[in-house]
């Protein structure tokens, strides 16, 4: 995912056979990813295929309640 971006291209992510997203997930993939690019980078760059409505609003949750990982 980060070399499509660094790479300007962007990304698409196939929820086809997802179950759960759990923090285990999102902390280090997308918590990071705005740590390092921002959150206006992730959502120029991050898409979705096959979502389900939990899982877009289990995405959009944890964005919203996003703290960074560095904040003390």
């Amino acid at each position: 995912m980060i070399d499509k971006i660094q790479q300007g291209e962007p990304v698409k992510l196939d929820m086809s056979d997802v179950e759960a997203i759990p923090s285990l997930l999102l902390n280090p993939c997308v918590g990071r990813f705005i740590d390092n690019y921002g959150l206006d980078k992730l959502r120029e760059t991050l898409s979705f295929s096959n979502i389900l409505k939990s899982q877009a609003i289990r995405f959009k949750d944890y964005i919203q309640h996003y703290q960074p990982i560095n904040q003390s």
